[in-house]
Order: C-alpha cells, then sequence, then structure tokens
C-alpha cells in the first residue's frame, strides 16, 4: 500500500497553483490538482510534475460563481448557515 502524502491543490493548473504543486512532487507528494476550464495548462502542469518524478491527477471543477456567507453564532462553537 501507498502511503504517501496528499496534496489537493485548487487552481493548480497554473500560476502559483502550478509552481506549488511542482515543488511538493519535488518532496515526494501525490498531487491532485484542480483546474476550472484550461485543460491544456492542467495537462502541462501533470507533466511538470512527471518530469520531477511525481505522481498527479487533474479534476475539472467549473464551479459557477457562487456566495457563502459563514457565521459564528456569539458564544457557541458551531458555524451557522
Amino acid at each position: 500500500m501507498d502511503t504517501k502524502k496528499v496534496v489537493l491543490i485548487t487552481g493548480g493548473s497554473r500560476g502559483l497553483g502550478r509552481d506549488m504543486a511542482i515543488s511538493l512532487a519535488k518532496k515526494g507528494l501525490n498531487i491532485v490538482i484542480t483546474y476550472h476550464a484550461n485543460t491544456q495548462a492542467a495537462q502541462e502542469t501533470q507533466k511538470q510534475i512527471a518530469e520531477v518524478g511525481g505522481q498527479s491527477i487533474a479534476l475539472q471543477l467549473g464551479i459557477p460563481p457562487i456566495l457563502i456567507i459563514w457565521s459564528i453564532t456569539p458564544g457557541s462553537d458551531t458555524m451557522g448557515w
């Protein structure tokens, strides 16, 4: 059984997310990246991860803009919706 740690990086197909994914792959972590629409960029990130000896998967997660309001009820340890 593979006991490597897995890291999930949202927006991992480019920019800072890509840099972080490659850096963590160099340290031996398995990588899961998510991306919105740019499949080519996600595939390029996976290629670069493989080049440093890492393993990865890419998940397209196109989530429409939504507003989530998190609130903590005063005096409570629970989050209200």
